[in-house]
């Protein structure tokens, strides 16, 4: 099942550049060197973001989380690299009680 209303699914470009492309970033630097790996990197934000707006409106969830302030969805899922690979990672959006546009909180490499 998809989630809903993900054809508005809001990606922040910070999001992106200053934490899952960041080097420096405490949590996300460990994603970024996975990401680097692969060619993105700051001048290829707008990429990611077309890449993640694809995999929320082409997949389905596999997990759904709720709680008192709204509802965790995880979806995996491959999207092109700036390389040319296909890699498949698992993303993870949600959505706050009382609102129906889902957000993007994180992303990495799923886990053979």
């Amino acid at each position: 099942m998809r989630i809903p209303n993900s054809d508005s699914a809001f990606i922040s470009k910070n999001k992106i550049s200053d934490y899952l492309f960041s080097l420096s970033h405490p949590i996300g630097r460990h994603k970024a060197s996975f990401f680097l790996k692969y060619g993105f990197d700051s001048s290829s934000v707008e990429f990611m973001i077309d890449q993640l707006k694809s995999l929320i409106s082409d997949n389905d969830f596999v997990e759904k989380l709720e709680n008192n302030f709204g509802t965790k969805y995880v979806i995996t899922g491959f999207v092109n690299s700036p390389t040319g690979n296909e890699i498949e990672l698992v993303t993870v959006w949600f959505v706050e009680k009382g609102e129906d546009m889902p957000y993007f909180v994180t992303a990495y490499p799923k886990r053979k």
